[in-house]
C-alpha cells in the first residue's frame, strides 16, 4: 500500500510550469496570462484551471475556471510540453492556477501568478548568464543562490537575459533538450510565481545551440522574426526584447528587423500611454570586462537608434562583471559624449542613454574560471558604476504614478556565508528635480574592481 501510494504522488507531479504575456494588445498584461507545462502524457484536451487567489472573491459559482490547452511545439524527448491561454483575467490579480496531467488528474500543487495593473507601479528583476547548478568544473558556483534571491523577491515580473545553459561546456544530461528542460526545474522558486518574458544570448544563438529550439519552449508576442525580437507592455513601461546572439557582430539582426525596431521604437515613445521605453538584449555595447568586450558594431547601429528616440535606460548582460554608463549620446560613430556626471538621480532634463550591464547570474566566466576582469585601472570615461567581484541580479521598482523607476543592483557573493549586499542604486525621474538624495555614500577604489560603489547605509 505504501508502494502505491508513493506511485500516486509521482504520478501528480509535472514539471517546467512557467507564465508569460504572449499577446502584444492594450491591456493584454492586465487580463491574460499563457501557461507552458510539461507532462508525461500524450493525451489530447488537457487544460488549466484557475481562481483568484484571494479567498474573498465570490464572483465565480464554480470552484475553477476551465480553460483548455494545446499541445506546444517542440522536441523535448519525454512526454509533451502543454500551452494555456488565459484571457478575461482581472487586473493586479493573483491568480492560483492548477494544470491538468492527463485524463482525470491534475497536479497537487497550485501555483500562483500576478495579472499586471493597470494603475499601479509593479516591481521587476532582471538577471542573466546563469548555468545550471552543479557544472564539473563548479563554474556555477552561486546559480541556486541567485535563484533563490529572485524567488524571495516576489517580483511581477523577471527579464531573462540570456545565456541559461553554456550547452558547449555542460553535457551532464545528454541533449540540448534535457539540458533546457533542468534549465526550467531550476528556476522554479520564481518561475512558479512570477511572469517571465526572456531575450536570448550568443550560446542559445550559435554555441552548439539552437535559438528556435530555446524559442519553442517560450511563449511571447510574434513580434519580428517569430519572437526573436518582439515587445509587450505592463501598465505604462514597454519593453522591447532583442536578440543580439553574435559577440561582434548585430546578428542576427538584418536591415529588416532594424527597421521593425526603428518603427516600434518611434510609435512606443510617442504613444501617450506609455512613461517608459525599455529595450533589452544580451550582448552588451559598452564593456570593459577582458571575457566578453564591447560589441562597437552593436554601439554604432543600436545605439543610433536609441538616440534618435530617446530612450533613457537599456538593459545588458553577457560579460561576467557589473557596468553601468552615464548618460551617452554620440555613439553612432563608436564612441560616446557623456551628457551628465551625476551617478544617483536622473530627472526629466537628461538626456542620452544609460547602459546597464548586469552579470553573471551565478556562473563564472569559462576565460579564467572567474569573474571578468577589466582589462584597464582607469574606468573608462563613460562609466558610472563598474564592479567585478560579485555575481549580479538587477531590482527594479517602478512607482504607482509610472513617474519614477528606481534601480538597484544587488551583488550575491561565490561564497554561501557571505552577506548579498547593493553594489549600486539610482533613480530616474520624470519629475524636473531629484528628491534629495538617500542617506547612502558612494566610494571610489582605485585597482580594477570597483569604482563608485554604494557603501551601506
Amino acid at each position: 500500500r505504501m508502494f502505491l501510494a508513493w506511485l500516486v504522488l509521482v504520478a501528480v507531479k509535472a514539471s517546467q510550469f512557467h507564465a508569460s504575456w504572449s499577446i502584444d494588445a492594450p491591456g493584454a498584461s492586465q487580463t491574460s496570462l499563457t501557461v507552458v507545462w510539461h507532462t508525461e502524457s500524450v493525451t489530447e484536451g488537457l487544460g488549466v484551471r484557475f481562481r483568484p487567489s484571494s479567498s474573498e472573491y465570490s464572483g465565480y459559482a464554480d470552484p475553477f475556471r476551465l480553460v483548455a490547452g494545446s499541445y506546444k511545439n517542440s522536441s523535448v524527448e519525454k512526454g509533451t510540453m502543454r500551452e494555456a491561454v488565459l484571457t478575461n483575467l482581472r487586473p493586479s490579480t493573483e491568480y492560483s492556477i492548477q494544470v491538468q496531467l492527463s485524463d482525470g488528474e491534475w497536479e497537487n500543487k497550485t501555483y500562483s501568478i500576478r495579472t499586471a495593473s493597470k494603475d499601479n507601479g509593479f516591481e521587476f528583476a532582471f538577471v542573466a548568464d546563469t548555468g545550471l547548478e552543479g557544472r564539473p568544473d563548479n563554474l556555477a558556483i552561486a546559480t541556486r543562490r541567485v535563484i533563490k534571491t529572485i524567488g524571495e523577491w516576489n517580483v511581477d515580473l523577471v527579464l531573462l537575459g540570456g545565456d541559461y545553459v553554456y550547452y558547449q561546456t555542460d553535457k551532464r544530461f545528454g541533449s540540448l533538450d534535457n539540458h533546457i528542460d533542468k534549465f526550467f526545474e531550476s528556476i522554479q522558486p520564481f518561475a512558479s510565481h512570477s511572469v517571465i518574458m526572456p531575450t536570448y544570448g550568443n550560446h542559445e544563438f550559435e554555441l552548439m545551440e539552437n535559438v528556435e529550439t530555446w524559442k519553442s519552449r517560450f511563449s511571447v508576442p510574434e513580434g519580428m522574426d517569430s519572437g526573436s525580437h518582439y515587445a509587450f507592455t505592463v501598465g505604462k513601461v514597454r519593453f522591447i526584447s532583442l536578440l543580439a546572439g553574435d559577440c561582434h557582430t548585430i546578428e542576427p539582426m538584418n536591415e529588416a528587423v532594424l527597421a521593425w525596431l526603428d518603427k516600434e521604437l518611434e510609435a512606443s515613445v510617442n504613444n501617450p500611454d506609455y512613461k517608459w521605453v525599455i529595450p533589452f538584449y544580451h550582448i552588451a555595447p559598452f564593456s570593459n570586462g577582458h571575457s566578453h568586450p564591447s560589441n562597437i558594431v552593436l554601439r554604432k547601429r543600436l545605439g543610433a537608434l536609441m538616440e534618435k528616440h530617446g530612450i533613457r535606460v537599456v538593459l545588458n548582460a553577457h560579460d561576467q562583471s557589473y557596468e553601468r554608463t552615464l548618460p551617452l549620446n554620440g555613439t553612432s560613430g563608436g564612441e560616446w559624449s557623456v551628457l551628465s556626471r551625476e551617478l544617483d538621480c536622473y530627472d526629466s532634463e537628461t538626456q542620452g542613454t544609460i547602459y546597464i550591464k548586469t552579470s553573471p547570474g551565478g556562473k563564472l566566466s569559462n576565460h579564467g574560471n572567474s569573474f571578468s576582469w577589466f582589462t584597464s585601472d582607469d574606468a573608462p570615461s563613460y562609466t558610472a558604476v563598474r564592479e567585478s567581484a560579485h555575481h549580479h541580479i538587477l531590482h527594479v521598482s517602478v512607482s504607482d504614478d509610472y513617474n519614477e523607476i528606481t534601480f538597484t543592483v544587488w551583488g550575491i557573493p561565490s561564497e554561501d556565508y557571505k552577506e548579498a549586499h547593493v553594489i549600486d542604486e539610482f533613480r530616474y525621474t520624470l519629475s524636473d528635480n531629484c528628491s534629495p538624495a538617500r542617506a547612502r555614500k558612494r566610494t571610489q577604489r582605485a585597482g580594477k574592481t570597483q569604482q563608485h560603489i554604494i557603501e551601506a547605509i
